[in-house]
């Protein structure tokens, strides 16, 4: 219930704080699909990022929650399955309405998307467009309820100054720089996301009030090329100053000392 999202907590500190989570029938969450309003406080919607219908690695969680949905799935996309050379790591059911969007991001997987009911509208952005993008970097956190019903995000490390932060980008609007594109797919359209591609996702329900997806996804393959040009973009960005924006990589911390003796020194400016 209710989106993730980069939040402030009560020291002052932001984090990304992912949503709450609940357990609910099937018929459940459909009905307070059909009577939601902009008035109410939640946003409901069915997700899951580990495979909830199929996953290519077993889970000490047990089988997929919605295995029971496997008998009206299949287990791969033929011709995807084949130019890939592997199966999809993993298959996810998604169910919303129109109140649900996603904020700006990337996937690290090959992603085959599907749509079986209502309309979904991608935003989307070539990774060489990172560049023109503000992201920042949150600690993560997820959302909590207290005995007395208060809502909290709560650190998913002990010490969250030193274990991993999420990506958020912080742009409201894209910049007038960025090139993107936009599609919306109706029921029965298949859209093939390449791993990388930044897209918001925004949907409309079908005739039930109602937006469901399958999507499949499959291993990414190293591109050299592409890791150049981030690497490249990401050095530019530390030796203009924008250091707090990029998390490392490994060597940018010795960028300083090497530029010095560096007689071929970039430069960039914020517009």
């Amino acid at each position: 219930m209710t989106a993730d999202s980069v939040r402030e907590r009560h020291d002052g500190r932001k984090t990304f704080v992912k949503a709450l989570e609940t357990k609910m029938t099937m018929s459940q969450l459909t009905e307070k699909l059909g009577r939601s309003t902009d008035q109410d406080p939640f946003i409901y919607y069915l997700q899951s990022q580990d495979g909830n219908i199929y996953r290519d690695q077993p889970s000490p969680l047990g089988p997929p929650e919605l295995e029971a949905f496997q008998k009206y799935f299949k287990r791969d996309v033929p011709w995807m399955k084949e130019a890939i050379g592997k199966q999809a790591e993993a298959v996810n059911l998604w169910i919303g309405d129109s109140r649900s969007t996603t904020s700006l991001h990337h996937d690290p997987y090959e992603n085959i998307y599907h749509v079986l009911a209502g309309s979904k509208t991608f935003t989307l952005l070539s990774p060489l467009e990172t560049i023109h993008l503000d992201q920042r970097f949150y600690p993560p956190s997820t959302l909590k309820r207290s005995p007395s019903g208060q809502l909290y995000p709560e650190y998913d490390y002990p010490d969250p100054s030193s274990g991993p932060r999420i990506p958020w980008v912080e742009n409201l609007c894209l910049p007038r720089s960025a090139r993107s594109l936009s599609i919306t797919l109706q029921e029965g359209d298949t859209l093939f996301l390449p791993a990388g591609w930044w897209h918001r996702v925004e949907q409309e329900g079908g005739e039930e009030g109602i937006a469901v997806a399958v999507n499949y996804w499959y291993p990414s393959e190293i591109h050299p090329e592409r890791y150049a040009y981030e690497r490249f973009f990401r050095r530019i960005a530390i030796m203009s100053g924008m250091e707090g924006l990029i998390p490392p990589m490994g060597d940018e911390e010795s960028i300083n000392s090497e530029e010095s003796d560096d007689p071929d020194r970039y430069s960039a400016s914020n517009e």
